[in-house]
């Protein structure tokens, strides 16, 4: 018995394959840029509200520092 040998060939030569493949790459592609967007909505809200706790606590000082003089 002979063994036949089978060429093997790369799943993006198939069109089927290729189209599947450029379309998962844009997808991920998107969710790449999805996930930026959620770091960097998430950074600023937490900037935002870190300024707004030492600003509030800031002036609570300032106003028990001046109620007890």
């Amino acid at each position: 018995m002979v063994a036949r040998s089978t060429e093997l060939t790369s799943t993006a030569q198939d069109p089927e394959t290729k189209a599947f493949y450029v379309s998962t790459n844009k997808t991920m592609s998107i969710t790449t840029r999805l996930r930026e967007l959620i770091l960097v909505s998430s950074s600023i809200a937490l900037l935002l509200a870190y300024l707004a706790f030492v600003g509030y606590d800031l002036m609570t000082y300032r106003q028990s520092i001046a109620t007890k003089l």
